[in-house]
């Protein structure tokens, strides 16, 4: 799964949006197989890795509402392994409310 993150990053950085959606896409696909149902532990946080930045991906691509979907997954993800008090940081850092609607003109 890592190996898929690090393409994705490396992709993102040149521009290469598409491959690195393809890549991230994988990196969540890849993080979530075998994970115990039910409960969380310290196995489901590659997967909420992978999750932001999918979200940072298609924030940077304008596409704020799918950014939130995957920001709002990483969170639960996050709460459910490390807490509330958790929860509240990354919800200040990664700005799941993206004030921006999708679609919408200036």
């Amino acid at each position: 799964m890592t190996d898929w993150l690090e393409e994705g990053d490396r992709a993102r950085r040149a521009g290469r949006f598409a491959t690195a959606e393809e890549a991230y896409r994988k990196a969540i696909e890849a993080a979530s197989r075998n994970l115990p149902s039910g409960t969380y532990g310290s196995e489901h946080l590659p997967l909420a890795e992978a999750e932001v930045k999918m979200g940072r991906l298609y924030e940077t691509l304008g596409r704020p509402r799918a950014a939130e979907a995957h920001y709002r997954e990483a969170l639960r993800i996050f709460s459910n392994v490390q807490g509330d008090e958790y929860f509240e940081l990354a919800l200040a850092r990664d700005r799941v409310a993206v004030p921006e609607t999708e679609g919408a003109s200036a």
